[in-house]
């Protein structure tokens, strides 16, 4: 066998790309070559790789790994299939050359200081080698992880976060910044309707009318808003797009209710709720109806039998949910029990509560309208038509009224202890004291530094659904949305144009955009120049008898069926304990677990357990624990 030899021939690299390699070699000149082979691979022989290349004597190997060192060599071989031994070896190491991309995403808008938006791409992390990526976030103030792709930021102010994504093999980084606005104190415009645009599909076209119901989702990143546009509406509106114009980003649900007059077969929805689980409650005149989060049909249950169904509100009282409606041809307050099911469904509801029936009239209401429901089960109640804010204890029973001119709906802040009321056409909030129903001041929008008109085209605006965001620092900036039904945008500029304009406009229409929803942020404490004695004077608050000492009443009626009503007197705010326990000693129910302001309480019971089911008829015993004061009675539920 005749073995040829390469002698001295050069072996060379023409280029070494990211994963590729191009190398070459000077030509055997022995009449009887066939070909060539090419070895190459991670270490120095066996090379694990051989390629037959034929005559050629250049060569390109591709998928190679950066950051690998590679060996390589050629032989001849001749028409005999005699093969010569290795050309002199050489070394490549693959370097690194391609730079990862990074992506901190759009710029977002926190609700309040202190509450937080998730920031990042999607991925945060692209590019360069394929990863994987180390991330580093700058400023650290107010990120939960620093070093995650999609941290949560809650910054105390404006911030600009900067992300360096760094590729772990490369060393390579690449960097990007957004932007966290947080509303300073004040007054701003968190949502406008665009005129211009086509948004969730629907052409806008014509001003909205109707601007009526609002309310926030529970982790009040959404904002519900109902309005009509040719087309009855309830939109999802993400309150974390910084331009309160720019609704192709921030509409991300709408739901088209069925069109008609409110004695035909369609509604406008009166007023929003949502539900700890994220349901959405719409009340449509006739009946509410139950949607997800997400606003998709058909509805998950249907509440029906009002007249005029104007207000709703809910509230989870342990283990069960209720939800409370107004009912303004009636002028009545209601209450119903939902049975839930497995994820978002609900079985059925029954009307249950209250005086007993789950329904108590409303002593000389006009037009009851919105409603909000304390930490403690008391409803407070906007009545337009009378001018006055009802209160009726979790029994039932009207506790006391404040006078309130044209009060459409309310708002509470527990954590404030402040009860805020939107008048209709007043254009302006009453900031009521939540433990007597006193008014403390009053919240006007200076229209002209939000560049709107409150009073619109058709000169007569209004304040209406108004819902209040429990932030994490309430104490300092609670914030509260109002929507404000037929204002406009103040036109500017030449041609004139409205300032919410956006870059997405439909078309070059010079018009004003429509019913902004306000939101005023922090320092909301009254001022002594903003106390308006002359309303305070006449405030119809019932004065409450000073309780000396812990008191538990008999039950009411007793025997009974279908509820009874509890009640207890505390002399100081207390940590209350009141349960329900069957013959035999077993907890049947818990009614209060938590703190209680001073004062006369009364609580119902409804005669079901913990799990909502109806108990048998039988003698039971309530419990009252208040600090060191402890007291048991006995009451008896016959069916």
């Amino acid at each position: 066998m005749k073995i040829i030899t390469l002698g001295t021939l050069l072996l060379g690299v023409v280029s070494a790309m990211a994963d590729s390699l191009t190398i070459t070699w000077e030509p055997n000149t022995e009449p009887d070559l066939a070909g060539y082979f090419v070895y190459y691979g991670t270490k120095d022989r066996p090379y694990g790789n051989r390629i037959d290349v034929g005559g050629q004597t250049q060569y390109f190997i591709q998928n190679l790994k950066p950051g690998e060192t590679y060996y390589v060599s050629v032989t001849a071989v001749d028409t005999a299939h005699n093969e010569s031994v290795f050309l002199e070896q050489i070394a490549v190491t693959i370097k690194y050359t391609l730079i990862p991309l990074a992506e901190a995403g759009p710029d977002r808008k926190a609700l309040c200081a202190g509450s937080s938006v998730p920031i990042g791409g999607n991925p945060t992390g692209s590019g360069g080698h394929g990863g994987p990526y180390s991330f580093s976030w700058t400023p650290v103030t107010g990120l939960d992880n620093p070093t995650a792709p999609n941290p949560n930021a809650s910054p105390a102010k404006t911030t600009t976060y900067t992300v360096t994504v760094t590729e772990t093999a490369s060393g390579f980084s690449a960097t990007d910044s957004v932007i966290v606005n947080v509303p300073a104190t004040g007054w701003s415009v968190a949502h406008i309707v665009d005129a211009d645009d086509v948004i969730v599909g629907l052409n806008q076209g014509a001003a909205p009318r109707n601007n009526r119901g609002l309310a926030l989702s529970p982790d009040e990143r959404f904002l519900y808003l109902s309005y009509i546009l040719n087309k009855y509406l309830v939109r999802k509106i993400d309150l974390s797009v910084a331009d309160p114009a720019d609704n192709h980003n921030a509409v991300v649900a709408q739901l088209i209710l069925p069109s008609g007059r409110p004695t035909a077969a369609g509604q406008p929805a009166r007023d929003i709720a949502t539900d700890d689980r994220g349901r959405v409650y719409l009340a449509l005149g006739t009946k509410i109806e139950i949607y997800n989060s997400n606003l998709e049909g058909p509805p998950l249950h249907t509440i029906s039998g009002f007249a005029a169904c104007e207000g709703v509100a809910t509230r989870r009282e342990k283990d069960k949910l209720a939800v409370y409606a107004t009912d303004r041809l009636d002028k009545t307050l209601k209450r119903f029990v939902l049975v839930e099911g497995a994820g978002e469904a609900i079985t059925s509801s029954r009307q249950a509560g209250l005086d007993g029936d789950g329904e108590v009239p409303i002593a000389g209401a006009g037009s009851p309208a919105g409603l909000d429901i304390g930490k403690y089960g008391s409803v407070w109640i906007a009545d337009a038509g009378k001018g006055k804010v009802y209160r009726v204890n979790a029994a039932g029973k009207m506790a006391d009224s404040t006078v309130v001119e044209r009060a459409m709906d309310v708002a509470i802040d527990t954590t404030r202890g402040e009860v805020f009321v939107s008048q209709y056409t007043r254009r302006t909030i009453k900031v009521l004291n939540i433990n007597n129903g006193k008014i403390k001041h009053t919240l006007a929008p200076p229209a002209a530094d939000l560049k709107v008109n409150l009073d619109g085209e058709a000169r007569f605006g209004a304040l209406c659904g108004i819902d209040v965001a429990s932030c994490p620092q309430a104490l300092l900036s609670p914030r509260i949305y109002v929507a404000n039904e037929k204002g406009r945008s103040i036109l500017a500029g030449n041609p004139p144009d409205s300032p919410f304009s956006n870059v997405g406009d439909n078309q070059d229409v010079k018009a004003a955009d429509t019913d902004p929803v306000l939101v005023v942020t922090g320092n909301v404490v009254a001022k002594e120049s903003e106390v308006e004695e002359s309303e305070e004077d006449e405030s119809e608050v019932v004065k409450s008898e000073v309780v000396t000492s812990y008191e538990l009443a008999q039950n009411y009626p007793n025997p009974f069926n279908p509820s009874t009503n509890i009640n207890f007197a505390l002399p100081a705010a207390t940590p209350v304990s009141l349960k329900i326990y069957d013959i035999t000693g077993q907890l049947v129910q818990t009614l209060i677990e938590g703190v209680v302001e001073a004062g006369r309480h009364q609580v119902v019971w409804d005669g079901t357990n913990q799990h909502g089911v109806l108990v048998a008829s039988g003698v039971y015993f309530y419990q009252l624990r208040a600090g060191e004061f402890k007291q048991v009675r006995k009451m008896s539920l016959v069916r």
